[in-house]
């Protein structure tokens, strides 16, 4: 199986990060993964509309001040793509939000 993530994440120790989860991950379960980076929210935009991605992983902070709003134009762009949102679990007001579309689970702070 072949897995198309993108990780649109614009800071590099959390790019680190989710590049060590994701090896670990790799020698526990054995797929074809392929990894695209954007640090925009221009450049994310454009690569879900061209769809070649199957996951985006979404740092709250890339989106700025209208983190709900692209969460949207994400799903409008491409709806086949699944979105995984980064939010801290002190935001709760955007929990609520995004449990209408779908799944959450919070980080700590």
């Amino acid at each position: 199986m072949n897995l198309r993530i993108l990780l649109a994440i614009p800071d590099p120790q959390t790019q680190a990060l989710f590049d060590d989860c994701l090896d670990a991950a790799l020698r526990l379960v054995r797929h074809d993964l392929a990894v695209g980076r954007v640090d925009s929210r221009e450049s994310l935009l454009g690569r879900v509309a061209a769809a070649r991605d199957d996951v985006v992983f979404l740092d709250w902070d890339l989106a700025g001040g209208t983190r709900p709003d692209l969460v949207r134009a994400l799903v409008c762009a491409n709806p086949q793509v699944r979105t995984v949102v980064l939010l801290p679990s002190s935001w709760r007001q955007y929990s609520a939000d995004y449990l209408g579309r779908g799944r959450v689970q919070q980080h700590p702070n």
